[in-house]
């Protein structure tokens, strides 16, 4: 190959990198939402429909196309970024600007805020921009709501991804959001890099990441700071990685509750959880550090192939945590009998650092099903006494537990 040729070549795999990372390409079709209507700082204006305009355009355009949210503060109700589209390419949504959500949740009837469904091929990515759910009173409004009614309607998330495929969401900021601040569901190969996810402690059920019924799907580079779950997996979720992730106050990392079951006891039609890997991840002031949660009354599901390793743990009030005798409040119909979701092939390694509590691992497994769980490694000191933690604690029930008992004089 010629000098001039690879120095071409070169040129070439410059100029796509640079679209990808904020840059537009040359040959790349740029679609500004102030183009297509949308105002800046005027917040009685719902720039939803324009920015929508803009997508659709962009969606339907036949080139490479990227559509440009600038520099400004817009207000939005519900902007729909919607499939599928005809793009040459990966359509790009490039976030400059501050976005704001209306404060008002009846403005969002699907309980979704920037909406990404029927996509595949997208790169949503921002360089500077914040989206800033405006959630403060629909905290309020949402406490408890969904502790007393298992059909309650969830308050708006920021950003969901809905049966879309290949997509890459990077560098986004994203705040204060009503129900959850990411959700993907129904879809496969997501890639989630390099957020900034935050929302304040007591702000309730605003999950960081929520992971239902999707597959090949990666969380990394990222610090999420929540009032619920840093990152949650439902049922459905299969082959995800999670790796080098900070989590701070919230309930960290979640497998669950699975098992679940309608207003009236009766069970749904799950999909099993499986191939979960969780590793290089720092939490925080949690609540909670790593969780697999079922009912105890539930939908017969299973667990199983899932890795928590190179774990460090910062004052976290119950680190290591299998709860399969979790009940509905008073109003559901009560429990009575014991999970029947199995969970097997669990492994916890390399777990480190404080706990603000005496018991670093509580197993609370079903009587029916049990639970197959391996832990090594496991070396947690109390944030308080700063003397080794109790290993085990809980009902237990286990089928099958190995190296319980790791660097801590108290285990055996």
């Amino acid at each position: 190959m010629s000098v001039a040729a690879f120095l071409c070549l070169a040129a070439l795999a410059i100029s796509a990198e640079a679209g990808i990372h904020g840059v537009p390409a040359p040959d790349e079709k740029i679609f500004n939402v102030l183009d297509y209507g949308a105002k800046m700082d005027i917040v009685k204006f719902d720039n939803g429909p324009n920015f929508n305009k803009a997508w659709q355009a962009a969606c339907h355009s036949n080139a490479k196309a990227r559509v440009v949210i600038p520099k400004g503060v817009f207000y939005t109700t519900q902007v729909n970024f919607q499939g599928p589209c005809t793009t040459k390419g990966p359509i790009i949504v490039h976030l400059q600007g501050t976005v704001k959500a209306d404060a008002d949740s009846s403005s969002f009837p699907n309980a979704q805020w920037i909406a990404i469904e029927f996509v595949d091929n997208m790169i949503f990515l921002g360089t500077g921009g914040l989206l800033d759910g405006q959630g403060a009173s629909s905290w309020l409004a949402a406490a408890g709501q969904c502790d007393t009614n298992p059909d309650c309607t969830m308050p708006a998330m920021n950003v969901y991804v809905h049966q879309s495929s290949n997509v890459l969401i990077k560098n986004i900021h994203s705040i204060n959001p009503k129900g959850y601040n990411f959700q993907v569901e129904d879809s496969s190969n997501v890639k989630l890099l390099r957020l900034r996810l935050s929302s304040p402690k007591d702000s309730p059920n605003t999950d960081g990441i929520h992971i239902t019924n999707s597959t090949f799907v990666r969380i990394a580079r990222s610090s999420i700071s929540s009032g619920s779950d840093c990152v949650s997996f439902g049922e459905g979720s299969t082959n995800v990685t999670v790796d080098r992730i900070t989590c701070s106050s919230g309930s960290g990392i979640s497998v669950g509750v699975l098992g679940m079951v309608d207003y009236y006891g009766n069970p749904k039609k799950e999909l099993e959880v499986k191939n979960i890997i969780v590793k290089n991840v720092t939490l925080s002031d949690t609540e909670y550090g790593l969780t697999l949660k079922t009912l105890m009354t539930s939908t017969p599901n299973q667990a199983r192939g899932i890795h928590f390793k190179d774990i460090v743990m910062n004052n976290v009030k119950k680190p290591i945590l299998i709860d399969q005798e979790i009940k509905l409040v008073e109003t559901f119909a009560q429990a009575t009998n014991a999970s029947h979701v199995v969970i097997s092939d669990v492994h916890f390694t390399n777990i480190a650092g404080t706990a603000a509590s005496e018991a670093g691992v509580t197993l609370n497994c079903s009587q029916k099903s049990h639970c197959a769980a391996e832990f090594s490694n496991i070396s947690l000191k109390s944030s308080v006494t700063g003397k080794w933690v109790a290993c085990v604690a809980g009902t237990k029930n286990l089928a099958d537990v190995f190296h319980a008992a790791v660097g801590n004089e108290n285990c055996s």
